[in-house]
């Protein structure tokens, strides 16, 4: 791409911080064609932020594929009765 289209593009394209967020706000919600363009354009002449995307992409695909075996090695979320109940103590000592 000639370099006057990219100095011009640079200019009036948001700058790679908001790029970045819009790419990883991409896996949660659809963009606005507007976003959608923007970042095109931004990543056809951003080296960094495709970069980012790629990686980005990358995580995305691997934590999708490993997702059932993350959830099911997961942690419990809830505390054991005897654990509450030292917590429970600790608090009550501490208000009184």
């Amino acid at each position: 791409m000639p370099f006057a289209i990219i100095h011009w593009l640079g200019h009036r394209l948001p700058p790679c911080t908001e790029i970045t967020e819009r790419l990883s706000n991409a896996i949660d919600r659809p963009l606005s064609a507007r976003e959608r363009l923007e970042v095109w354009l931004h990543l056809k002449i951003c080296d960094f932020c495709r970069r980012y995307a790629t990686q980005l992409n990358f995580l995305e695909k691997a934590l999708r594929r490993r997702k059932e075996e993350i959830i099911l090695r997961a942690p419990s979320a809830t505390l054991s009765s005897e654990t509450r109940q030292k917590m429970k103590a600790a608090l009550e000592a501490g208000t009184q």
